[in-house]
């Protein structure tokens, strides 16, 4: 029996196994980061200790992502759809945090209704 012989094993995030390169300090942009896989995704770069830019469309859900973060973070009310909006969004968070280490992260249907 291996009883006592193994320890408990906590699951390790999917980003927590791919964290190659570190992202603490580092800023990333999350699209699609209200609600859902972005929400989860800002969420998880936020507990790696990166910097996050969170881009959505709806500016209130976006400063209540920020909030349960906690940490370095930026909220752009944004539609990705919209190049120029984009492009405002990049300049927002870059100018807020920094230069964007990790470009946006697309999560599948940001900018779709």
């Amino acid at each position: 029996s291996v009883r006592g012989r193994v320890r408990s094993v906590t699951r390790p995030s999917i980003l927590e196994v791919f964290a190659v390169p570190e992202f603490a300090g580092k800023t990333v942009l999350v699209t699609g980061a209200s609600r859902g896989v972005g929400r989860a995704t800002a969420q998880e770069f936020a507990s790696l200790g990166a910097h996050v830019g969170l881009i959505g469309r709806d500016k209130a859900v976006l400063d209540e992502v920020a909030a349960e973060l906690g940490g370095r973070t930026h909220t752009v009310a944004a539609d990705v759809a919209e190049p120029a909006d984009c492009a405002r969004a990049v300049d927002e968070v870059a100018a807020a945090l920094g230069p964007i280490d990790v470009g946006s992260v697309r999560v599948h249907g940001a900018g779709s209704s």
